[in-house]
């Protein structure tokens, strides 16, 4: 199971707070006695060395420094010159002697011959059992400077008790305290964890491209600053990753954009052979009839006018495809000027009276006032001869087209309505490509190229105005919009 770094954190602390407890405790156990006992050696050792001291300079100072600690160390005490007779207290006026009862105590803890054989200044320390009173006790005797015998003894029964239960006292005291710190380590352990918990999720984020996550601890340890360092990682990464995926997406349309060029060139130059195959053939076709004189003279005429007629269009193909060319490459300037349009559109309309007339087209422009423009003239006058020719070309039922103009704040929006069938939607978007045909059979009726229409949105485009077609009731309407500010 995988453990949190705050668990972690407050088992390991809870573990040196029992391991120190559990040290303590075996210590106290091992090297109490053995440290007590010989501490009593030592103050066994300091009392013979005081008292021979003060034997030599009966120093009332030095006297009651030895009463004070034989009192504090709890040491019986005797001397004994003949070793026969005991003397507990050490007095101002020499050494008082005390009732023979505590002889036979002398007696009976002494070795003779070993303290017997003790020269001055010497002395032995070993340990006995009291029978009378069934206790340990640890005895000096030694002989002093004057030739007496100073006995000395400490109980030391209890020390292993004490041991015992001071070890108890420890561990009682240990728990308790190893219970509240477990409480503060937990709260801690959380408190130290939590931010550097929160920098992980925000780099395990990091790692699945999601830069939205920041650090905003306040501490200003050595967690703040890599905190603060992961956001700017973070925002350093997510900045890269941004242009990145940017160039990317420049490059794919680059690319996307050259695809769409190679293949327009290649439709481009289909379709141009494809709509000069035809007038070649029949220039072809013609001329060899004439050269080969299988023609009769009375229809020379006609094959003469064929001729003349394709090469016509051929020229004037060629010639809306070069500006067509000069328009998209950006060669041709735009000339801006104020012009009346109401007047250029009636202009266009009269050229076209014939066909009006031939084809039993209503007509319909009701704008008498002038409506004054900024753009080239020439080039919307092309727009305009386009959009009334392709009117006049998908013009049916009622046959009526309506040329309007209206006003839109700073700009004029001029609509040329032409009754008929609807272009289908999957169509509509594309009649701008240049030799692209709804219906290509119509369309080699009445002799067009695919071109007019992508001459338009080439005009509209430099001019950078607004221009489209829609479905309406009872037809279609091609529009475009044109600057009317002053």
């Amino acid at each position: 199971m995988k453990k949190s770094l705050s668990t972690k954190l407050f088992l390991l602390i809870i573990a040196v707070v029992l391991g120190s407890i559990f040290i303590v405790v075996s210590i106290n156990g091992i090297m109490l006695e053995n440290y007590y006992l010989k501490h009593k050696n030592e103050l066994l050792v300091k009392t013979f060395n005081m008292t021979n001291q003060y034997y030599l300079t009966y120093n009332e100072d030095l006297y009651v420094s030895i009463i004070q600690l034989v009192d504090k160390s709890g040491f019986d005490v005797a001397t004994d010159p003949d070793y026969k007779k005991v003397i507990f207290n050490l007095e101002s006026s020499g050494l008082s002697v005390n009732s023979n009862n505590y002889v036979e105590k002398i007696y009976s803890i002494s070795d003779y011959s070993q303290v017997a054989s003790l020269s001055i200044n010497e002395y032995i320390i070993y340990s006995r059992t009291d029978p009378k009173i069934n206790t340990k006790q640890l005895v000096l005797f030694g002989k002093l400077v004057n030739g007496d015998y100073l006995g000395l003894s400490t109980p030391y029964e209890s020390i292993s008790d004490i041991a015992n239960v001071t070890n108890l006292l420890f561990i009682r005291i240990g728990s308790i305290t190893a219970l509240i710190a477990a409480v503060f380590v937990f709260i801690i352990s959380r408190r130290f964890a939590r931010p550097i918990l929160q920098i992980s999720k925000i780099a395990r984020d990091m790692a699945e491209l999601d830069f939205t996550k920041k650090y905003c601890g306040d501490f200003e340890d050595e967690v703040g600053v890599l905190g603060h360092s992961i956001n700017t990682l973070s925002s350093k990464l997510e900045r890269t990753i941004s242009e990145l995926k940017t160039a990317n997406l420049m490059l794919k349309e680059d690319i996307q954009e050259k695809q769409v060029v190679d293949e327009m060139r290649r439709g481009f130059m289909s379709n141009i052979s494809h709509e000069l195959k035809t007038p070649i053939a029949l220039i072809q076709g013609y001329a060899e009839g004439l050269k080969d004189s299988i023609v009769k003279p009375e229809d020379q005429e006609y094959y003469y006018d064929v001729i003349l007629d394709e090469s016509e269009k051929m020229g004037q193909l060629v010639k809306r495809i070069m500006a067509l060319m000069q328009l998209e490459a950006g060669q041709d300037q735009i000339m801006i000027r104020h012009f009346d349009i109401a007047q250029l559109i009636e202009q266009e309309l009269e050229k076209n009276q014939i066909l009006f007339e031939q084809k039993d087209i209503n007509i319909v422009f009701d704008c008498k006032d002038p409506h004054y423009v900024w753009a080239d003239e020439l080039f919307i006058e092309d727009v305009i001869r386009n959009y009334i020719t392709n009117a006049i070309n998908h013009v049916s039922g009622e046959g009526k087209i309506i040329v309007s103009i209206n006003d839109l704040d700073t700009r004029k929006r001029i609509t040329v309505f032409n009754t008929g069938q609807h272009i289908p939607e999957s169509d509509i978007d594309k009649i701008w490509i240049s030799f692209y045909k709804v219906d290509k059979a119509r369309t080699r009726k009445y002799g067009g190229t695919g071109i007019g229409l992508a001459v338009v949105s080439a005009i509209m485009k430099a001019h950078n105005m607004p221009y489209g077609v829609r479905n309406v009731e009872g037809g279609v309407e091609f529009y475009i919009e044109l600057d009317s500010g002053n």
